[in-house]
């Protein structure tokens, strides 16, 4: 009788702590969408930012403002991204998976499939346009990369104000976009003919942002401002007195910083001090085999990166500094993610850098890249890199700021977490419907699940348990997660270079004048349209699901670094994770290889 009565009074206790957390939570959602006092909301995304790059994080990089909001604020330290830019940016916008939002492949249109569009199809409704809908002020400056026609721009998906870069990258001064074409940029939704000849991206980006939001100050209305950094994706460049200051840094090469930056990630208990670093990629280059004038024209181009993202650091406080001195600040929500992994694909040897002079590294009209090496050293702790679906691809920096709209401050928090996550998240603080909308009911649903709470300090409410489950996929690289396992496919296939890749333009086309002119008419790559039949025997854009492999297991918490494969040991828990992928791929609508039936279990 006694234990029962225990019993009883355990149950009581706890039901009461729940009703409390829950009118707690009720409480704190009425206070942030009464009249008048909803929150604005930063969402700042890095391109191509490694795991490591930020101070914080263990890096030897200046970053004190953004330092300074992952401390005050709460580091989300288990999200995730997809492996490429577009992918993860159609799941911020549409709070689903990339494969249903229209990036299935990105930059790339399969015929046939839906999901495959090659930009953000009209099957979502993007977070602008329900935001705008219930009296937001919706801002975009930076990278687009989810459309190049009238109808696919951010203005037509929503956003009331904006400058996007229409294509995935470009020379940061200047005009100069991939391979030698004309970078592209819209306006307000209008073409952009000519720069301004002290055009700069990362301060242009801001120079934008903070004028969209000056021009609305004091009229009541909150706003949504999705600030979308091209830093620190190649070509690197940036302003010489930041290159300056970086002079030697990176003298010792990146097995060296690789080691240190892993070493500043324990000790800030990010890992456990055990922990071992993952296993080197494919086509990895030690610098003891870079002769002295390789080595020295990679450490300048890890100087300019870092310049780079110092640079990104110093604007990011030229919107804070604003944000604070108009009293806006403790009424700002603001987000940081990098869209993906460090980017180290698109390396080409020691001679990558060897038809640009040392001293012209960083300047307008220099076109150069960092590489395996130091794209293992700024994703230290886990394995492989951007474009993979190893943790190096996809598991990304994050954080939250806004400690007087409840959200913790200096704590940091596990849950699972992805992008899609953030379009229900931000809604919910919005206080607007995450539901499909009424005037567009073929709109596909929002699959991310809100973390309004963990972002409120409910943290009794985890996103997901041990039996939910999380897949990714692009190009023929795969994953599935569910609790502490991932079972992870890394495909046959090279990171594709059509059209997007790597090669530099001629002399002629590297204009450091940063002026120009675009087309009349907006254009995508010259990249011809897949079959999709042909896709699922292989296509030339990047093989499905299929070939390359085999699934590998892991166990994430006791091996972050994916270094012990478990499949041997754990046939049953691998078979079923096949079956979650299987379904995880039917639902989303993933291109899987013709004939695959998971023989390669």
């Amino acid at each position: 009788m006694k234990n029962q009565s225990i019993r009883v009074i355990s149950l009581l206790c706890l039901c009461l702590g729940m009703a409390h957390a829950a009118s707690s939570h009720a409480a704190a959602a009425k206070r942030k969408l009464a009249a008048g006092s909803r929150p604005s909301i930063l969402l700042i995304v890095a391109d191509d930012m490694g795991q490591t790059d930020l101070g914080i994080y263990g890096s030897e990089i200046r970053t004190p403002n953004l330092d300074q909001l992952a401390s005050r604020g709460l580091m989300l330290t288990s999200y995730y991204a997809s492996p490429l830019c577009a992918p993860t940016r159609a799941m911020l916008l549409s709070g689903t998976d990339n494969h249903r939002a229209g990036e299935g492949l990105m930059d790339q249109t399969v015929e046939g499939a839906d999901g495959y569009e090659g930009h953000l199809n009209d099957r979502v409704a993007t977070l602008a346009s329900r935001l705008k809908k219930v009296g937001y002020h919706t801002y975009m400056a930076g990278k687009w990369h989810l459309g190049y026609r009238d109808e696919q721009s951010a203005a037509s998906r929503g956003f009331d104000r904006s400058f996007t870069l229409l294509a995935g990258g470009a020379a940061h001064y200047g005009m100069v976009g991939l391979r030698g074409a004309s970078a592209q940029y819209r306006d307000d939704g209008k073409l952009v003919d000519s720069l301004p000849a002290d055009f700069y991206s990362t301060t242009y980006y801001t120079d934008k942002m903070l004028g969209y939001m000056k021009q609305s100050a004091g009229d009541g209305k909150p706003f949504f401002a999705y600030l979308a950094y091209t830093a620190p994706h190649w070509p690197m460049q940036a302003p010489e007195a930041d290159i300056q200051r970086q002079r030697g840094r990176y003298d010792a090469g990146y097995e060296v910083l690789r080691q240190n930056r892993f070493a500043a990630w324990k000790a800030r208990g990010f890992a456990p001090r055990d922990a071992q670093l993952p296993d080197l990629p494919p086509g990895y280059t030690p610098w003891s085999e870079l002769n002295s004038g390789q080595q020295a024209k990679s450490a300048r181009a890890m100087e300019v990166y870092a310049a780079m993202v110092e640079r990104m650091d110093t604007e990011v406080g030229r919107v804070l500094a604003y944000l604070r001195q108009s009293g806006q600040l403790d009424n700002t929500l603001i987000l940081f993610q990098s869209d993906n992994g460090a980017e180290g694909g698109f390396d080409r040897g020691a001679t990558a850098n060897d038809d640009v002079a040392l001293d012209d590294i960083g300047r307008p009209g220099s076109w150069v890249y960092v590489g395996k090496g130091w794209a293992e050293a700024q994703g230290a702790p886990y394995f492989l890199q951007k474009f993979y679906t190893g943790e190096g691809g996809i598991h990304v920096p994050a954080f939250a700021y806004g400690p007087a709209l409840g959200v913790p401050s200096g704590k940091r928090n596990d849950s699972l977490l992805i992008t899609p996550d953030v379009a229900p998240t931000l809604l919910e603080f919005a206080g607007a419907d995450a539901g499909v909308p009424k005037e567009q009911p073929d709109a596909l649903p929002i699959t991310g699940r809100s973390f309004a709470a963990i972002l409120t300090g409910e943290t009794f409410t985890r996103r997901r348990g041990e039996t939910d489950t999380v897949g990714w996929e692009h190009s023929g690289h795969a994953a599935i997660r569910r609790g502490d396992f991932k079972l992870l496919w890394v495909g046959g296939n090279n990171p594709p270079t059509a059209g997007v890749g790597p090669a530099r333009p001629s002399p002629a086309a590297r204009n450091p004048v940063p002026a120009g002119s675009t087309p009349a008419r907006a254009s995508a790559p010259a990249r011809p349209a897949l079959n999709r039949e042909k896709m699922a025997e292989g296509g030339p854009a990047g093989e499905p699901v299929g070939k390359g492999g085999p699934w590998k297991l892991y166990n994430l918490r006791q091996d972050p670094a994916e270094l012990h494969d478990l499949s041997a040991q754990n046939p049953q828990l691998k078979s079923q994770l096949l079956d979650e992928w299987a379904r995880y791929a039917r639902e989303s609508g993933v291109i899987v290889k013709s004939g695959v039936d998971n023989a390669q279990r």
